[in-house]
């Protein structure tokens, strides 16, 4: 797989801690990786609302910030 498209970025930010606490809470259920990914996708589909769906004017950058805002744009 090509490593740039795993590198950490200054958006994609990871390696914060509440990145890797979601991550560690989806994977600890998983039973593989494919169910994983499934709960990854499941997670930011049901749980993180686009912002203009519930007119925030917050607008989230970062992954870490998503997180913390609990909604973000496209």
């Amino acid at each position: 797989m090509n490593e740039a498209y795993l590198a950490e970025t200054e958006t994609i930010d990871y390696r914060t801690p509440i990145i890797r606490k979601k991550v560690l809470e989806l994977r600890d259920g998983a039973k593989s990786t494919m169910d994983y990914i499934a709960k990854a996708y499941e997670f930011v589909r049901d749980e993180i609302p686009h912002s203009w769906d519930i007119q925030s004017t917050v607008v989230s950058r970062k992954a870490s910030e998503v997180l913390v805002n609990k909604a973000d744009i496209c």
